[in-house]
């Protein structure tokens, strides 16, 4: 169950068109990064865009084989961050907006997904400030799933780990003015979600910051930390956010900040401070850095900039957090195929394949281009030509079975 926070619920939502083309990056459950593969296990991508979610399975050199195409319920586009999210037991769940529902599917070990019955599962809208659902989270370590609406409400949902089915609960907890993104810790213990407006000064004007929960896996009850929300510089427009994998960092894009915010996470409160030099600059402005992805090591991030379809790398020092740029970065964009004098949009998000061998970039033109990344420095190298897909999209994933 949720309960009920003492933040203002009336405020309409602010959106940039920039961050609805953007998408979210999430690996694998939507916790932020996580480890890597086994040798043994198969590795699978995920696109939802328009009305149809494609599924490929991915070969050792990155390349893709179309496995299925299955009905999504609707123009997924709409939502902000409508990325799938795997949960323990090989489910899938992926956003529903015809029917303000989520999709729910088992995975077989060859990709192949099947519904699972009762699904689509409808949020009641009593819990909802927006009939649109914003982004999903899955806690690894529990049976919690939880969904933000693009109007500021958190709602969970129980998930049965036998078939799959969601049950949600019967209250919802406000996630503020303008929520954007959103990602749970690899413990399950702290929500954190992006706003362009976070809160007012005493003289009335508006700031940006991260909301901060409480998220009790056991329960279900999520909160309203005491500290929230932990600001950042007004108009700076935080988006996609992402969690080290040992849950120590908390990094944020600022589409209008041309930077990557950074802060500590007290592992006990979940209370976050901001790194020293953070915000951390991309290397050119304006940039509109708007997607993240953190390498399973927790060693490199990568950050895509939508003003010159590039990506900035950066090493994370282990014991601070602070971000230092890669040599060679930001790393170009890649040619399409089609036209080779041709730059493609790099509409976003970027991801990162669970064996860390590979970044997946989304493109507005048909194609997913992937980069290899060196193991040692992190530097990014073109993997081959952009992969055509049959169909535009707006959102990947990726995702192992064994």
């Amino acid at each position: 169950m949720l309960t009920e926070s003492s933040v203002i619920r009336s405020l309409p939502l602010f959106v940039c068109l920039i961050i609805c083309a953007c998408g979210r990056s999430v690996s694998n459950n939507g916790t932020g990064g996580t480890g890597g593969s086994s040798s043994s296990s198969t590795q699978f991508l995920i696109t939802v865009g328009g009305v149809d979610t494609l599924v490929f399975k991915l070969d050792s050199n990155a390349n893709l084989k179309m496995v299925q195409t299955v009905q999504s319920g609707g123009n997924t586009s709409l939502a902000l961050n409508n990325s799938p999210v795997q949960a323990p037991g090989g489910f899938v769940y992926v956003i529903n907006p015809l029917c303000t529902g989520i999709n729910a599917f088992s995975m077989s070990s060859g990709g192949t997904l099947t519904a699972v019955s009762g699904s689509p599962f409808l949020v009641p809208r009593s819990l909802l400030d927006s009939p649109q659902l914003g982004s999903l989270m899955v806690d690894p370590g529990s049976k919690r799933l939880y969904a933000l609406d693009i109007g500021g409400s958190i709602v969970e949902a129980q998930m049965d780990t036998s078939t799959g089915a969601l049950t949600f609960g019967s209250a919802s907890v406000s996630a503020g003015f303008s929520p954007q993104y959103a990602a749970i810790d690899p413990a399950g213990k702290s929500i954190y979600v992006s706003q362009f407006i976070a809160g007012f000064t005493s003289t009335g004007e508006s700031y940006a910051g991260i909301a901060g929960f409480d998220s009790d896996p056991s329960s279900g009850t999520v909160s309203l930390m005491p500290a929230s929300p932990f600001s950042l510089t007004s108009n700076t427009q935080p988006c996609d956010i992402e969690i080290a994998p040992a849950g120590r960092f908390v990094y944020t894009a600022l589409v209008n900040g041309d930077a990557v915010a950074a802060f500590s996470r007290d592992s006990t409160t979940g209370a976050l401070t901001q790194i020293p030099g953070s915000p951390f600059p991309t290397s050119h402005s304006p940039s509109q850095t708007c997607s993240l992805a953190i390498h399973p090591s927790g060693r490199f991030l990568y950050a895509l900039n939508l003003n010159g379809h590039d990506i900035s790398g950066y090493s994370i020092d282990n014991n601070s957090g602070s971000l230092s740029p890669m040599a060679g970065s930001p790393f170009p964009p890649q040619s399409s195929p089609s036209d080779p004098s041709h730059t493609p949009f790099t509409q976003g998000p970027i991801a990162i394949d669970p064996s860390g061998k590979y970044l997946f970039v989304l493109t507005g033109d048909r194609y997913i281009a992937v980069y290899g990344i060196n193991q040692t420095s992190g530097a990014l190298s073109i993997a081959g030509s952009p992969r055509s897909i049959p169909e535009p999209v707006d959102a990947l994933n990726l995702f192992q079975t064994n």
